[in-house]
Parts: C-alpha cells; sequence; structure tokens
C-alpha cells in the first residue's frame, strides 16, 4: 500500500507540474466561442437549460454532460479560464490515475504501471484536450470510459451484478460526454476474449445493453447532421486514407514533434490512389501488422493493446465518410492501449536476467527517466501554444506555412485586436492558396470595411456572392456599407434579399429597420424591430432602435415600455435619450 501511495502521489505531482502552465492560458477562437464564450445554455444551472442540453444537439454533436460540466464552471467563474483549465488538468491527472489502476489490473505489477501511466499523462499529444477548453469532452468521455472498463473487470472477477450495472452506467456518461465512447462494447470484448477466454455466448450477451445504448446515442448524434466529407472515396480508398492515419498517430506517438490543432491531411487533394504517402503508409501499417501477429505466438500483450488501439481509432480513421480531421486529442483514448504495452515493454526489459543485469537495469532506468523529462518538456512547451489564438495559429503557421485555415483563423484575432491590415494580410494569403473560400472574402470584407475601405470592401463581397449567390451574410455585410454611403435604397435591396435566404436572421431586420426610420417610414420600422425580437426576444439593439422609433412618432408610453425591457435585462440606455425621453413626456402631458 505504502509504494502505490508513493507512486500515486508522484505520478500526480508529475502531471501537475507538466501541465501547470495551461492555468495561465486563455479561450482561444477555436469552438472555445461556441461552447463558453457566446453558449446562453451554460449562463444559467436551470432545469430548462437542463433540459434543452439533454434533448438537443448542440454544434453538430450529442454530449449533454460535456454543456452541464461548462455550466458548472461557468456558475463557479464566469468567464474565467482559469477555472475551466483546472478542470481540465485535473480531470486529466484523475485520468492517469485510472490509467494506473487499470494497467495494474492486467499486469499486478506497480512499476509497468507507473511506467504505462506516466508516459500516457505526460505525452505532448495530451495537451490539446488538456490545455485546450473545448477538449474537455476528450477528458469527461475518457474518465467514465476507463472506468466503465475497471468496473467491468470488477464484474467478471467477482460476479457481483452491482459492478455491472457500475459500468454500465459510467458507459452512458462516457457516451453522454462524447459519441467516440461508441467503441467501447467492442473493448469489452476483446478484454473478455484476451484475459478471461469466456464463451462466445458470455462475450456477447451481457453487451448488449451497451450495444443498444451506443446505438441509440449515435442515432441521436447524427440527427444533429453528421459533417459528411465533401469528396468521394470507394471503400479501397478509405482503406488507404486508415492506414495512413493509423500511421501518422503511431509516428507522433514516437515523435511528438511540429503538433499542430491543423494538419494538412493529404487526402483534401481529393487524390488517393497511387499517392506515394497512402501506398507507403498501407505498407507499414501491414508489416506492423505482420509483427504484432508474430508475437502472439509469445504473448497476448501486443496484440491485445495494439487492438485496443486499433479499435478505438476507428471513428476517427476515416473508414467511415465523416470529415473528421487529423487531431491531436484523438489519440487520447487510443493511447491507453499503447501505454500498456510500453508498461508491459518496460516490465518485460527490467525482468530480464542479463550478464551485467545491475549495470542494464540502471541503464533502462536512466533511459527511461530521460523519456519521461523529454517528454515533460515538449508537453510544457506545448502548452504555452495553446494561450491563445494569436499563438495558437501562429504555430500552425510556423509549421505547416500552406494552412489556409491558419491565415483566417489568426486574420480574426487581428481583426479583433483593430490590427487590421494584419488582419487583411492574413486573409489574403489564405485567399491565395483557395481563392473560392467565400468565408474568407466576406471576412476580408469585413476588415476592409472596418478599415474604412469601403471599394474594397464591396468587391470582396460581390466577389463571394458570385461563388456563392444565396450567401446571407456577404449580402448582409454588403447591405452594411451601402448604408454607411448613404446608398438605402440599394441596401434595402441586399437587406431583403439576405432574408429571403436567411429568413431568421435578426439583425438584418434590425439594420433594414434603422433605414426605413432614416428614411420615415416607421411604420416599416417598427414592424422590421418587432420581428427581430420575435426571432431574438434578448436583443437590445432592436430594443432601443424601436424605442427611439417610437420616441420619434411620439409614441412614448411604448418606448418607455422597451426601455424598462432593457433594464430588466441588465441593458445600458444612452442617459442622454432617457432624459430626451423625459422631457418630451412631460411636455406631452
Amino acid at each position: 500500500m505504502k509504494k502505490i501511495i508513493i507512486l500515486t502521489c508522484l505520478l500526480s505531482i508529475i502531471i501537475l507540474i507538466t501541465f501547470s502552465n495551461s492555468l495561465n492560458n486563455g479561450f482561444t477562437n477555436w469552438d472555445d466561442e461556441d461552447y463558453i464564450l457566446s453558449n446562453k445554455l451554460i449562463r444559467e444551472l436551470s432545469w430548462e437549460n437542463l433540459i434543452t442540453m439533454f434533448t438537443t444537439v448542440y454544434v453538430g454533436h450529442y454530449h449533454p454532460i460535456t454543456l452541464l460540466t461548462y455550466s458548472l464552471e461557468y456558475y463557479s467563474g464566469k468567464l474565467d479560464p482559469f477555472i475551466y483549465h483546472l478542470t481540465s488538468l485535473i480531470i486529466h491527472m484523475f485520468n492517469s490515475l485510472l490509467v494506473f489502476w487499470l494497467i495494474f489490473m492486467f499486469t499486478n505489477n506497480l512499476y509497468s504501471s507507473f511506467t504505462g501511466a506516466i508516459l500516457f499523462g505526460i505525452h505532448p499529444l495530451r495537451v490539446e484536450a488538456v490545455a485546450w477548453v473545448s477538449g474537455t469532452k476528450e477528458l469527461l468521455c475518457t474518465f467514465f470510459y476507463t472506468g466503465t472498463i475497471i468496473f467491468y473487470l470488477h464484474y467478471l472477477k467477482k460476479k457481483n451484478l452491482k459492478y455491472y450495472f457500475l459500468s454500465l452506467l459510467l458507459f452512458i456518461l462516457s457516451i453522454l460526454s462524447k459519441s467516440m465512447a461508441i467503441t467501447l462494447p467492442v473493448v469489452l470484448i476483446g478484454l473478455n476474449y484476451f484475459f478471461y477466454r469466456n464463451s462466445i455466448r458470455n462475450m456477447i450477451i451481457d453487451k448488449i445493453p451497451f450495444f443498444a445504448i451506443a446505438f441509440i446515442i449515435q442515432s441521436i448524434t447524427l440527427s444533429g447532421g453528421l459533417v459528411i466529407d465533401t469528396f468521394s472515396f470507394t471503400f479501397l480508398e478509405r482503406m488507404l486514407i486508415a492506414s495512413h492515419r493509423v500511421i501518422f498517430y503511431l509516428y507522433k506517438t514516437l515523435l511528438p514533434i511540429s503538433l499542430s490543432c491543423r494538419y494538412p491531411y493529404p487526402e483534401e487533394s481529393g487524390k488517393v490512389m497511387g499517392e506515394t504517402v497512402f501506398l507507403i503508409s498501407l505498407l507499414t501499417l501491414v508489416l506492423l501488422t505482420t509483427l504484432v501477429i508474430y508475437t502472439g505466438k509469445y504473448t497476448k500483450k501486443i496484440i491485445s493493446g495494439s487492438l485496443f488501439f486499433l479499435v478505438t481509432l476507428l471513428p476517427v480513421i476515416q473508414l467511415i465518410p465523416a470529415a473528421q480531421p487529423i487531431a491531436d486529442r484523438y489519440t487520447y483514448i487510443p493511447s491507453i492501449g499503447l501505454s500498456y504495452i510500453a508498461g508491459e515493454g518496460f516490465l518485460w526489459l527490467y525482468s530480464r536476467e542479463f550478464k551485467d543485469s545491475k549495470i542494464i537495469k540502471s541503464l533502462l532506468i536512466t533511459i527511461l527517466i530521460i523519456i519521461i523529462i523529454s517528454l515533460s518538456v515538449l508537453t510544457w512547451n506545448r502548452c504555452t501554444v495553446w494561450k491563445d489564438g494569436l499563438t495558437l495559429w501562429s504555430d500552425v503557421i510556423k509549421n505547416y506555412p500552406h494552412s489556409a485555415i491558419a491565415y483566417n483563423y489568426r486574420g480574426l484575432i487581428y481583426h479583433n485586436m483593430g490590427e487590421y491590415d494584419y488582419a487583411i494580410r492574413d486573409y489574403t494569403k489564405a485567399l491565395m492558396l483557395i481563392p473560392y473560400d467565400t468565408k474568407i472574402l466576406n471576412n476580408r470584407g469585413i476588415a476592409y470595411y472596418s478599415k474604412g475601405d469601403c471599394d474594397s470592401a464591396i468587391v470582396d463581397f460581390t466577389q463571394a456572392l458570385k461563388f456563392k449567390s444565396d450567401y446571407s451574410e456577404a449580402l448582409y455585410n454588403r447591405g452594411l456599407v451601402y448604408e454607411h454611403r448613404g446608398e438605402y435604397n440599394t441596401a434595402l435591396s441586399d437587406f431583403t434579399l439576405a432574408l429571403k435566404f436567411n429568413p431568421n436572421y435578426y439583425e438584418v431586420y434590425n439594420s433594414r429597420g434603422i433605414i426605413y426610420g432614416t428614411k420615415g417610414e416607421y411604420k416599416l420600422a417598427v414592424a422590421d424591430f418587432t420581428h427581430a425580437l420575435k426571432i431574438n426576444p434578448a436583443y437590445p439593439d432592436a430594443y432601443y432602435n424601436r424605442a427611439f422609433t417610437y420616441f420619434t412618432i411620439k409614441e412614448y408610453d411604448r418606448a418607455w415600455e422597451d426601455i424598462q425591457k432593457m433594464k430588466d435585462a441588465g441593458y445600458t440606455i444612452p442617459s442622454q435619450f432617457i432624459d430626451d425621453l423625459i422631457r418630451a413626456s412631460r411636455r406631452e402631458k
């Protein structure tokens, strides 16, 4: 027991120190905006919001436990990024302890368990899940995923149903954190086969509830609109892509350098057959598979760890037609299998009898310490990359200078900083790589408009509309530029067309209402502001503009009603307008 306490404390301390600088990080402009900064669903812990979390597919995913966690974090610290990063670090530390426990259940050896757990916990590939606030779903899913396996193993050993139902509960929590947990039933069957040799009937029958839950949750996720890739690949081509991804993840595990939050994956070109990188990957995978199968003559441990790695990777290696990018976070659960192999491998080498055993064992420990220190340093440095959006996308550009998406996202950061020239420069570089991207054209048009270059802005918005005529956002933005130039009729045309393509675009109703008010068409203005508020009842600009319109047409009581609604919602009203409204109301009386 003393050794267990010492090793678990040492494991926890090393992980906490290695990732401690992630606590200084802020939010990024990659998904954190959707999940945290502008997510109204997490702003209040209410039954209504809780029900919505569990009945809604959010941003294309069904993960209510993750949203609930964000809500608890918001309740604790509002938008203080420290709270979110601290939560992620703590969950990762517990995940590493669970990996320690899980490997120990297989090996019954503390040192191999510690080796596997520490290599899992400090590896640079873990940084994306830990240092990125939006990576919390990966951490939560793994916490419950690993717990499911542990309790299920207890059930197999002790034949006590309470462990079975606990494992089933944890599986539900895991798949409600992220749907990647759908692989767990297959993993449990594999554990049955490799470690307990149950009959086929026993291996499958108690997994039926797991498969049923996985099917239901995955169906809910798909109902939210799974993003299908834009390339039509044959099954053989998908096998080649899958081979490339498996080898890519293995390579990054062995040599974790030039890591990135966005990798330029080769199938984006639409070419697969005959491409050297895919053929080499397939041949390498065949060779590795042959070697792994060969080791089965001596031990099943390498095969079992390899299958765990491969099975848990299946949802993200493009065998199914879903647009899954290559991402470090996808190795979080699969790496447990490789960590197990590493722990068993170290134990096997250390326990071997050599001619100079003491020297060799000392050398093995020294090498392990060097590996741990090296990985810790790489992870520490990698955490600083995730400090904010600017450092994140600059790192992608440094490693992969032809990443258009990185230039686009960094351009957004520069724009928010008011550095419009830098933003335009990055958007232009992105457009040199993908000239027909309407979103980047729209973004550059906004930057030109913010800079005061209306002519260039109109050119970009118009170009975007040539490629996508129903692009309501570009129509809206071009309308704003025309409004700014006093070309109200042209602006009205753009706003009206934007609403044709997107009838729920409440900002457009507000802007069109302003023009109607400017032109003296007050009834139409009020109608547009009212329509905007029907779509978004918490839209302060529409309340203020409608109040101002009511003030203009001397309907002061209605103006006061809108002002009161703004006050009740906590919005600030210009004091000069309040004074003018008070004086006008008194004169009317």
